[in-house]
């Protein structure tokens, strides 16, 4: 018989084992008569390989195929093999930021100085990030008057 370390004790006719042997045990069979059995423990090690994992939202695990939506530590067992995933879970969220500039805006998330109206995005981790941006560009105007009396300009 062969076991993995983490199955130990392993019970055999009321008997446990701790360690692997040769064991043997006198029984007594249906007729009444002695019965010698004899177990051959095989010890195997646990190889446990664990696997940390930070997600948006939901992570299928290629060990299983399972996919999960909270945080834990799951594990799946094959054989002598365990492997073990520790799973961090973030929501994903998305933030809106409209902006009116004149001539050019520096997005302070990105470093980056637009010049033309639009919609930009930045996406870090689980979050993203959109700026709305409207671009103003200055303008001015240059009026020529004469007069020969006094003149009000803009009600001035």
């Amino acid at each position: 018989m062969s076991v993995c370390s983490n199955q130990l004790p392993y019970n055999w006719n009321g008997d446990n084992y701790t360690s692997a042997g040769t064991y043997t045990k006198t029984l007594t069979n249906a007729p009444g008569c002695d019965s010698v059995a004899t177990l051959v423990l095989a010890v195997q090690p646990l190889n446990v390989n664990t696997e940390e994992v930070l997600a948006c939202n939901r992570y299928t695990w290629p060990v299983n195929g399972q996919t999960y939506t909270a945080s834990g530590t799951y594990q799946s067992d094959n054989g002598c093999n365990r492997e073990v995933l520790k799973l961090v879970i973030n929501q994903s969220s998305t933030t809106t930021n409209t902006i009116s500039a004149c001539g050019s805006y520096t997005w302070a998330l990105n470093g980056q100085t637009y010049t033309v109206s639009g919609t930009y995005s930045k996406i870090t981790d689980c979050d993203t990030a959109i700026l709305q941006l409207t671009i103003n560009n200055a303008s001015s105007s240059t009026q020529s008057i004469s007069s020969c009396i006094s003149y009000t300009w803009n009600g001035q």
